[in-house]
C-alpha cells in the first residue's frame, strides 16, 4: 500500500481521498474518494442545517453518495432532504 499526503488530501493505491464536514455533530465527516475520474462520497449521519455547534455540512459533488440513517424519516422528509442537497450542489 502506498500512502501520499498532499494539500489536505491523501492518496492510497491511486485513490485520492479528502475529508469534508458532515454537520451532524462536532467532528462528523464525509469522505470523498476519487479514482479514474469517478467520485464517490461516503457519509454517516449528516445535517444540512447549521446548528451553530458543528462545522456546517459541506456539499460535495459526486457521482455516487453513500449514507446511512438512524432516524426514522418518512419518505416525504427524506425526499425533501435529498432535494435540498441537490439544490446546494447546483449553487
Amino acid at each position: 500500500m502506498k500512502f501520499q499526503e498532499k494539500n489536505g488530501t491523501f492518496i492510497i493505491n491511486g485513490v485520492k481521498f479528502s475529508i469534508h464536514p458532515a454537520g451532524h455533530i462536532m467532528g462528523s465527516s464525509q469522505i470523498r474518494a476519487e479514482y479514474k475520474g469517478e467520485v464517490w462520497v461516503f457519509s454517516g449521519d449528516y445535517k444540512d442545517e447549521d446548528d451553530g455547534v458543528a462545522v456546517p455540512y459541506e456539499p460535495v459533488k459526486c457521482y455516487t453518495f453513500i449514507t446511512e440513517c438512524t432516524e426514522k424519516l418518512s419518505s416525504e422528509k427524506l425526499e425533501d432532504r435529498i432535494r435540498r442537497m441537490l439544490e446546494q450542489l447546483e449553487k
